[in-house]
């Protein structure tokens, strides 16, 4: 209605999702959404997703993060 404020009603069911990507030269988008805590588990999965996309050498430029 107008002049009213909507309510959201929640169902308090949270939840979280993490998420990497990579951007290739050419400008495509490779992503990976995951629910997992991020560890090096994760991280190889992703490269390997990235890797199987190429037939040729991947330069990576990552941050700090212990997981690298």
């Amino acid at each position: 209605m107008k002049g009213k404020t909507p309510v959201v009603r929640r169902t308090r069911n949270r939840f979280s999702v993490n998420a990497m990507s990579a951007i290739s030269t050419r400008g495509r988008m490779h992503f990976m959404v995951f629910t997992e805590a991020f560890d090096a588990t994760v991280m190889c999965r992703f490269l390997a997703r990235i890797v199987g996309h190429f037939d040729h050498k991947v330069h990576l430029i990552v941050d700090r993060h212990s997981v690298h």
